[in-house]
Formats: structure tokens, sequence, C-alpha cells
């Protein structure tokens, strides 16, 4: 639509370290991996307000875990929605560590999270991120929030790999 040129290059991960090795935890694991960028790419509000509510069961909120492994730009817009969710004893922020420990935090994990946001016609569209096939080659559950309502939604449901949400219900 935009330009005659356009090539396709297919994102992927090394499939002999992202493999199903399960890892047992004692708590629910939900793990983000990467970079927040601005919230026309990756706005979080929508998964703070879901979780939020969802911890208003005292059960979910004591046995809920969820981990940030994300660059200095982005731990403290992480810290300020922790706290003002109060999210902030079922939260552990971290860095960004090096790809040869990511095989391992996601097989720890319950819940491989995908922070995107609603695809534009003037906006960001297409992305299919790294992290969404690392996942899957771990064949942990994705949940993509809020949904693109693009390629990575449609990607999500034809592969059965998670939940690509549209609203916190």
């Amino acid at each position: 639509k935009h330009h005659d040129d356009v090539r396709l290059i297919y994102n992927g991960f090394d499939s002999e370290k992202f493999c199903f090795s399960p890892i047992p935890t004692e708590k629910f694991t939900i793990t983000y991996t990467g970079r927040l960028l601005e919230n026309s790419l990756r706005n979080p509000t929508l998964f703070f307000e879901s979780i939020t509510e969802l911890c208003s069961d005292k059960k979910f909120k004591g046995n809920l875990l969820i981990q940030w492994y994300v660059d200095k730009a982005s731990i403290e817009q992480i810290k300020g929605m922790t706290e003002q969710y109060g999210l902030t004893g079922q939260t552990k922020i971290s860095s960004t560590v090096s790809s040869c420990l990511m095989p391992e935090i996601l097989n720890k994990s319950s819940i491989v999270l995908v922070i995107s946001n609603k695809s534009t016609d003037n906006g960001p569209h297409g992305i299919m991120t790294t992290k969404f096939f690392e996942a899957l080659g771990c064949e942990k559950p994705t949940l993509c929030i809020p949904s693109d309502e693009e390629c990575l939604e449609s990607t999500i449901v034809a592969t059965s790999a998670g939940l690509s949400a549209r609203d916190k219900h």
C-alpha cells in the first residue's frame, strides 16, 4: 500500500537454546523481558489494570510473582506503575540479562508477557517480537496485552499459544 519494495524478514529464536524444559516454582510467575519504549508501541496500562483486579482475590495475590527484566529506561516506568497499582509485593524488577540466561528465565515462568498496542494505519503495525517466538520455543503460554489486533494476535490464535487480550475482561 505504501511502497512496492516490501520484504518479510522472519523473526525467530535459537531452537537449541529456547526449548521446553520446565523448572518448578513456588509461585505463579508472569515474566516480561525487553524494553517498553514508547506507549504507542508497548503500553503496559491494561496489564496493570487487569492484574490489579485479579489481585483483589487474596489467594491469587499471595501466589503471584511478576518479573520484569527491562532496560534502565523502563525500570523507572515499571517501578512507578507497580507502586501506583499497589503491586510492589508481587513484583521483582531486574535489569536486562544476557540472552544466555533467557531460556532458564522463561522455563521458570508460568506465562510470558508480551506488551503490545493496537495497530493503527498511521502507527506501528506488523511487529512480531522475538520474545513471542522464544516463548513458543519454550512452550510457555503467552499473554499479549493489549492486543495488536493484527498479525501477533492472529498468530497467537492460530498456534493456540496463549491469549491476546483486547480488554481486561
